[in-house]
């Protein structure tokens, strides 16, 4: 072969070296912002969907039910104490500031409809 050809074929396998480690860390970086993106590990971002659920209801039950504030901590109660119904809001201190039905003995009229 001829020198020339050779240098020719020599200068054309070190460029297409070059391309292909171009090529091979184009792929590393996209693949990188793809699971960037994706977030941790390609775990899906979290919604507010996911931990509120919307169930349609004909009815709500519970034996208490609690108020809670943005700081996390309980504003007001409700709850059954024996057969009786009651209602009490706390304070800041966490003290009870109003609840229902006082505590006179007076019970609400019976409706017998």
């Amino acid at each position: 072969m001829d020198s020339n050809m050779e240098l020719r074929i020599v200068r054309l396998e070190a460029q297409l070296r070059r391309w292909r480690m171009l090529t091979a860390l184009a792929l590393v970086a996209v693949a990188m912002l793809v699971l960037a993106a994706a977030g941790p590990l390609g775990a899906q971002q979290p919604s507010d969907d996911q931990f509120i659920r919307q169930v349609p209801a004909h009815k709500l039950a519970a034996h208490d039910f609690t108020l809670l504030g943005q700081d996390g901590r309980p504003h007001g109660h409700l709850f059954m104490k024996g057969d009786d119904p009651v209602l009490e809001l706390y304070g800041a201190k966490g003290e009870v500031i109003w609840s229902a039905p006082p505590k006179t003995g007076f019970r609400p009229a019976q409706d017998n409809h």
